[in-house]
């Protein structure tokens, strides 16, 4: 059985609040039949929470949280295994033709590494045909749970301008990435442009 059930949820005069909860008492497995027993594994009850607060003013803000019981807490890799933990806070604004976001998360499978992560885009809609934007994050490797020198960061640039007259599109898109999926002195650049003609 899972639940997912949205506690409050409000509307008033352009202004909006959500409220979010989730629920599994056994995380480990998926999903039984009508009537069926759900056996907990290594891991139990999982348990989520979301907030979401929109305003008349062009402000977004949102965040999340969720949790799994773990039932082994045996040392791994230097550490002891703890309930996975994930996290994540964000904000989004609007201004006329320009939207900026900011978002970090935290991400945890309770095995000693974990991983924390910064994010900021900000969008221009020069007018109708034409939009750029740029996006940054950055994302830090954390070994066995430990600050230390052994730790690996990563970051991820991108870049995109998007334009359209009638039946014509045309799209570019420039990525670079350093230390990709954590591996040190790499670095790798991506361009891509794209037309389309829509008949």
């Amino acid at each position: 059985m899972v639940l997912l059930l949205t506690i409050y949820q409000l509307e008033y005069e352009g202004n909006t609040i959500n409220i979010g909860l989730d629920y599994d008492p056994a995380s480990g497995v998926k999903a039984g039949g009508t009537g069926s027993t759900q056996i907990q594994t290594t891991v139990g009850t999982g348990t989520g929470v979301a907030v979401q607060v929109g305003t008349a003013y062009g402000v977004n803000v949102y965040a999340g949280a969720d949790t799994i019981e773990r039932h082994n807490t045996v040392a791994t890799a230097g550490a002891i295994t703890k309930d996975p933990f994930n996290g994540t806070v964000g904000a989004a604004y609007t201004y006329g033709p320009v939207t900026v976001g900011y978002q970090t998360w935290y991400n945890d499978a309770g095995l000693g590494t974990h991983y924390d992560s910064d994010g900021t885009s900000i969008a221009f809609a020069v007018n109708e045909n034409l939009s750029v934007s740029y996006a940054n994050i950055e994302e830090t490797k954390y070994q066995a749970g430990v600050r230390t020198l052994t730790n690996i960061e990563a970051s991820m640039k991108a870049y995109n301008v998007a334009y359209s007259m009638g039946a014509i599109a045309i799209k570019a898109h420039h990525g670079k990435t350093d230390n990709a999926d954590f591996t040190t002195a790499t670095s790798n650049d991506m361009t891509e442009i794209s037309v389309s003609f829509a008949f």
